[in-house]
């Protein structure tokens, strides 16, 4: 039995599975089984796939029927074999030393997370790259998960990969990515894990090279009213379960709360349409304590919009000025 299940979500991504699979096959760490999960790719993608499975014994590959990321990564969790589970998206690729990293502690449990850094490699900016989330080398017991939720910015850092995850931990407690939702399924999933972790170990290592191709990122995709709104609802829920747990401080209350949560309704205003805005305004007015109380404004923009929202200026006027704002982005 393998100590590490490496998954690896595939679809159409032909031009960049070859040197996410090689990256993972050269790892210094052998003790590992990879599943790749064919999600329905309609490239070549699933033979090659098979044609890497065919050659070493570690790969295990699934094809199946298109059904999203979520899914593709539940597939993995529930057929893995090993007893730690890690992530690696099929177009990003990891240093040898990825998984060494992770499993070198020697003070792993049942109830741990291990989490590196992560580099942000700009394609088409040559050798251009930066690290995100960057961590010490520190083993952070429970008792001291009030610090360093703050000092580490962990309710931030909601990106699946880069991390260790206990399997046995994942069943216990039903921990599994949400596939009604098409963005922050994974910050979700992470912030679940660590409601159940008893202790988080930080590497220093930074393994892990998240490829950015264009400005097109899923962070920018559209994503309708209706799910933003959804997706707010469960982001503060589940970050107001780690307050309740971890009693951080109000700072970092409000910082999550602010970049996740209420951020989601402002993109859902922004995405709002002339037959849903009277609706997407009126959910945004609604948690208007939440916005005056724990609110971080980043931009002008958002603050002037909050403000005319909060003075009842007519819909029909506040819908005007976000499809102005639209059309000049467009322009630039």
């Amino acid at each position: 039995m393998p100590k590490i299940s490496v998954i690896v979500p595939v679809y159409n991504v032909e031009n960049y599975i070859e040197k996410c699979i090689e990256s993972i096959l050269s790892q210094t760490y052998t003790d590992f089984e990879l599943l790749l999960i064919n999600d329905g790719s309609s490239d070549k993608s699933g033979s090659i796939c098979d044609a890497y499975m065919s050659k070493d014994q570690r790969i295990r590959v699934f094809h199946k029927k298109n059904a999203g990321v979520s899914m593709a990564r539940n597939w993995g969790i529930k057929h893995s074999l090993g007893d730690w589970i890690c992530f690696v998206d099929s177009d990003d690729w990891v240093e040898n030393s990825y998984l060494e990293k992770f499993i070198e502690n020697k003070e792993l449990d049942g109830y741990t997370m291990v989490s590196q850094g992560i580099m942000y490699d700009f394609v088409s900016r040559t050798n251009e790259n930066f690290p995100f989330f960057i961590y010490p080398d520190k083993i952070c017991h429970e008792v001291e998960f009030t610090d360093i939720f703050a000092k580490y910015r962990l309710l931030h850092n909601g990106c699946p990969y880069a991390k260790l995850y206990n399997k046995n931990l994942l069943e216990r407690y039903s921990i599994y990515f949400n596939p009604s939702i098409s963005t922050h399924e994974d910050h979700l999933f992470v912030l679940t894990y660590l409601l159940h972790c008893k202790k988080i170990i930080l590497s220093s290592s930074i393994s892990y090279h998240y490829m950015i191709r264009n400005t097109l990122s899923l962070s920018t995709k559209f994503h309708s009213s209706e799910e933003l709104v959804e997706v707010s609802k469960l982001l503060i829920e589940k970050i107001i379960q780690c307050r309740n747990k971890y009693h951080f401080s109000q700072k970092c209350f409000n910082s999550a709360v602010s970049a996740f949560g209420l951020r989601q309704l402002l993109v859902a205003a922004q995405n709002s349409n002339q037959n849903n805005y009277h609706n997407i305004f009126a959910v945004l007015r609604d948690k208007k304590e939440w916005f005056v109380n724990h609110f971080v404004a980043k931009s002008l923009t958002n603050s002037l919009f909050l403000v005319l929202l909060f003075s009842h200026v007519p819909d029909c006027f506040l819908y005007w000025l976000i499809r102005l704002q639209r059309n000049l982005k467009r322009l630039s």
